[in-house]
């Protein structure tokens, strides 16, 4: 289970490019692709370093017009999400 506290980092064996502000992800494996919108994208991003999901909406806060309670409530599941499918992977 991913926690605030769980220090994550993207896993770079998949392939990505930008698209605008997205970011588009292919999984050579599986031959699976996943488009990542601007606030997903720009968590890919900072995911390239270990980082927390209490770090990451901390960045969040900063960047976007959302309060820390939201983030967090938003945030935790899709890092969980991403995780699960094999996009991130626990740092460390």
């Amino acid at each position: 289970m991913i926690t605030p506290d769980t220090p994550l980092v993207r896993n770079d064996a998949l392939v990505s490019a930008p698209m605008g502000s997205d970011v588009a992800m292919m999984d050579m494996e599986s031959g699976k692709y996943f488009v990542l919108q601007e606030v997903a994208a720009f968590i890919w991003e900072r995911l390239a370093q270990p980082a927390t999901a209490a770090e990451l909406c901390a960045a969040l806060v900063q960047r976007y017009d959302v309060t820390a309670e939201r983030c967090r409530a938003e945030v935790l599941p899709f890092l969980q999400n991403a995780h699960d499918k094999g996009l991130l992977r626990r740092a460390g």
